[in-house]
């Protein structure tokens, strides 16, 4: 019998908070719906609310740097994209500015090259340098131009600064220039300097060097003299009168035949020609 009474007051335990969660969710109901109608905050919705802001924020948070991240991406891929177009158009701009400035080099040395040879008086032929004797002593040159231009051997050929030699041997295209600082060119040669006008004859001695041999013993030459050609003669041509041949060096007086020598530098830069002019 004591277990019969024992039945009912298990079930009133279990039952008890049931009852309990529904009369405390009818009060939260009646309270919410009167708080509601009085116009204030809905208590439940403030409560979650203020629950999962800190989440919101953080997810937020989290949206936000995604999206800068991704924005970041794309835009460096843009800028990566932008610079090698940059680096491109630097690199094509550097080559004209480079191929106008071996223009304006070509141009200033035709420049210089027509003017020397308008005072020569003659008609000319221009041509290119292709290839340079290594040699310091046997000093050649060869060029562009040959028969097929009007070239022949011993035609002079000149440069922007004086003379240059003269053909030696001319091919149909081509030519070979004997340098006036090989031994074998020789020329007529004169002191341009008014009071002076020495003559004699000035033969190469490598190097772009040149003496002048046969001058009076008392011929006034002084270093620091242009010496041009005199018109006189030479070896393999006549090189025409007024051509600068080089400036005075050194003067010396030559013991064996009671003579003056002087040493003259070539005033063209051999080294350095691109384009020479050959007289007609």
């Amino acid at each position: 019998m004591p277990l019969l009474d024992d039945e009912p007051s298990a079930v009133r335990r279990k039952a008890l908070p049931i009852v309990l969660c529904i009369i405390i969710g009818a009060a939260l109901g009646v309270w919410h719906n009167a708080a509601v109608s009085r116009g204030a905050t809905d208590p439940f919705t403030s409560f979650v609310r203020t629950a999962l802001s800190p989440l919101v924020a953080a997810t937020g948070s989290a949206a936000d740097w995604v999206s800068g991240t991704g924005r970041w991406l794309t835009r460096s891929r843009a800028l990566a994209r932008e610079n090698v177009e940059l680096q491109r158009r630097v690199a094509e701009l550097t080559r004209q500015v480079q191929d106008l400035r071996e223009l304006a080099l070509t141009g200033e040395r035709l420049q210089r090259e027509h003017g020397l040879l308008s005072t020569a008086g003659r008609r000319t032929q221009p041509a290119s340098v292709l290839a340079i004797t290594p040699s310091p002593y046997i000093a050649t040159l060869l060029i562009a131009a040959g028969k097929r231009h009007g070239i022949r051997n011993g035609s002079v050929v000149v440069g922007p600064e004086g003379v240059v030699g003269h053909v030696l041997d001319a091919g149909p295209t081509t030519s070979v220039v004997l340098v006036a600082s090989d031994p074998r060119c020789a020329m007529g040669a004169m002191v341009q300097r008014k009071g002076s006008r020495a003559v004699g004859v000035c033969r190469g001695i490598g190097q772009s060097m040149l003496k002048v041999n046969y001058l009076e013993r008392d011929a006034d030459v002084q270093v620091g003299d242009t010496v041009i050609t005199s018109g006189l003669g030479g070896s393999g041509s006549v090189y025409p009168k007024g051509l600068v041949i080089g400036s005075v060096t050194r003067v010396t007086d030559d013991a064996a035949t009671s003579a003056r020598i002087a040493l003259v530098r070539m005033a063209v830069r051999i080294g350095r020609l691109e384009e020479v002019a050959v007289l007609k």
